[in-house]
């Protein structure tokens, strides 16, 4: 019943193409024997012959059909099923593809490990990918969806957020940084990026956040600035002292001219006499002058030291029974000694300067009394410790600590202790070198020291300096005292600077020496090139215009491998033995000195020359 075909239009005609009029539906349209399985008919007969709508999928055409069913008196006046088939094959596979990429957007989103919300115009969340960064894994679609945006945002950027998202409205703002709360306990340092959902007449429907976790990307920043902050600090240090090198240099000049009058002075008067008070004032001056370049080459690294195994221990001890005489007596000492301390190699007078110079500073910041504690223990540092510390090495270190309970430091003042002529003291009270002295001596030792420091809390400092090697002896002999007489050799004093050089040339002569002088490492080469025989030793400042007298040093040794000189120069002693600036000469005296100390050395050196020839 129903199945023979007796009409069918030109379309479905072309389609099949052929004459089905007459053949049975099921062998003509499906290619079957039999009548189809899902066959309408009992279905139109039972709906009271009413329409019946169904989709069907012909596999020998491989095209999609919408087909409504009705059973119609045909012109013959027999009844028939009337079927009209739409071809919805391409809508079909549009809406197949749609599904497929909507499913592709999903998984999309799902695997994103970005946070990604969207909510309506009010800020309620209707959609958030389950799967974000890490931390959010128990945080699923149904506990955070109908809440409101704002409601994850920290109270200090609520105010922030509202108008940022306000003005997305109107314009791109770029993504924006905020801290979420999001249920993982912690606040979350989170970019926020946005945009308006619009409908097709430009409506804002709603928004899309895409929410990205920076924290570990803050916290490396934060750890890479810290470390470009160290360099930076060591690179200012080194250029400082640098500085401080060169300032030293011309002020002990200045100080050498002044000490060698005032001394000779004091020599053609009696001690009674009303300018002896004076002189010795001046003189005084002078040394305290001294001992401020000092501090600054100290600071840049380039003061002499006389370095030798030392048992930190005692040194602490020793500067704990000073301090134990003349710090205020509401402060208390205390300490912490490691028993089994491994001993260091460095100068004994600069640890002591150190100690000394911390403590000061920390009875300073106790007017009122307090805690002041001295700590010595091992440690062994990695390369990570010293990763961004210039000069500084792994492996084992003693650390020394100096704390106090005073009034402590903000971050500003931290940033500066160490530099030069920085104080917090009022005028007076200090030469802001202290602290750069200390830094320059541990740099010197190799070591490294950190200040730790908050406004009310206290302050401490922490000390690494390398632990000695086992085989590692006293680098500096002891100076011998020589006895204070003069000669008739010759001298050949060198000097730019005419004061210095003319002082020289008196003081030298009133010792019996025969004199002559060089403004220039050029004229002092034409002097000995004439008159080298004569001269029995070179008084030679390093710091000249022209060649110099480093230059100067190397060409008097070719011209007389056997010459004679002392290097006398506003630098500090740094092992002429050691250094090969120093190569062939006989000893150094560094400026400011003493004209009695430069009278023994120069009979030091002629003397030992002449015991060498006698043997």
């Amino acid at each position: 019943m129903f199945r023979t075909l007796v009409y069918v239009n030109n379309k479905l005609a072309d389609l099949l193409g052929e004459n089905c009029i007459g053949s049975k539906c099921h062998k003509t349209l499906q290619g079957l024997e039999a009548p189809c399985e899902f066959c309408t008919n009992h279905i139109i007969l039972g709906n009271k012959r009413r329409p019946y709508k169904w989709e069907y999928f012909n596999p020998s055409l491989d095209r999609h059909f919408s087909i409504v069913d009705r059973i119609i008196k045909w012109s013959n006046g027999r009844y028939v099923r009337f079927e009209m088939a739409m071809d919805i094959t391409e809508h079909k596979r549009a809406e197949e593809a749609l599904l497929e990429s909507e499913e592709m957007q999903r998984k999309l989103l799902q695997a994103v490990p970005d946070l990604i919300i969207r909510t309506d115009m009010e800020g309620t969340i209707t959609f958030v990918n389950e799967l974000a960064f890490p931390g959010l894994e128990h945080l699923h679609a149904e506990s955070i969806c109908g809440r409101n945006i704002f409601s994850v945002i920290a109270e200090h950027d609520l105010k922030r957020a509202m108008k940022n998202a306000r003005e997305r409205l109107e314009k791109n703002i770029g993504p924006q940084e905020y801290q979420l709360h999001l249920g993982i306990g912690s606040l979350v340092d989170a970019e926020v990026n946005g945009a308006v959902i619009r409908d097709k007449e430009f409506r804002p429907q709603g928004m899309v956040y895409v929410i990205r976790d920076i924290t570990e990307r803050k916290r490396a920043l934060q750890e890479r600035e810290k470390l470009q902050g160290q360099l930076l600090q060591a690179q200012k240090m080194e250029s400082l002292g640098i500085l401080a090198g060169g300032v030293a240099h011309d002020f002990n000049n200045l100080l050498q001219a002044m000490s060698g009058n005032v001394e000779l002075l004091m020599q053609s008067k009696p001690r009674d006499h009303p300018d002896t008070s004076r002189l010795l004032s001046i003189g005084r001056s002078v040394e305290r002058g001294a001992q401020l370049v000092r501090q600054l080459m100290l600071f840049g690294r380039k003061a002499g030291s006389r370095r030798e195994r030392l048992d930190l221990n005692r040194e602490v001890q020793e500067a704990l029974d000073i301090l134990e005489r003349t710090i205020p007596k509401m402060i208390a000492l205390e300490q912490r000694l490691d028993p089994a301390l491994w001993p260091i190699f460095a100068d004994p007078v600069q640890i002591e300067q150190i100690l000394l110079n911390l403590a000061a500073n920390a009875v300073d910041a106790m007017p009122d009394g307090g805690k002041l504690f001295l700590e010595t223990r091992n440690v062994v540092l990695d390369e990570t410790f010293f990763k961004a510390r210039k000069g500084a090495f792994a492996g084992p270190h003693v650390l020394l600590s100096v704390t106090d309970t005073g009034c402590g430091m903000d971050k500003t003042v931290l940033e500066h202790i160490f530099d030069p002529f920085f104080t917090t003291k009022e005028a007076g009270k200090g030469t802001g070198l202290g602290l750069a002295s200390v830094y320059g001596i541990v740099q010197a030792h190799w070591g490294h020291i950190q200040c730790y420091s908050e406004p009310g809390s206290g302050t401490a400092f922490r000390i690494y300096l390398p632990a000695a090697d086992p085989a590692e002896d006293s680098r500096d002999g002891t100076a011998h005292d020589t006895a204070l007489r003069g000669g008739t050799e010759c001298i050949l004093v060198v000097d730019d600077d005419p004061e210095i050089r003319e002082l020289t040339l008196e003081a030298l002569e009133s010792y019996g020496y025969a004199m002559e002088s060089a403004a220039s490492g050029e004229e002092a080469l034409r002097i000995y090139q004439d008159h080298g025989r004569n001269i029995g030793l070179v008084l030679l400042d390093l710091n000249m215009p022209g060649m110099g007298g480093y230059k100067c040093l190397r060409e008097l040794l070719e011209l007389d491998p056997s010459v004679k000189v002392i290097i006398a120069s506003g630098y500090p002693d740094t092992g002429h033995g050691r250094d090969p600036v120093f190569s062939g000469a006989k000893d150094f005296i560094g400026k400011p000195y003493q004209l009695r100390e430069l009278a023994a050395k120069v009979r030091a050196v002629l003397d030992e020359e002449e015991g060498e020839k006698k043997k």
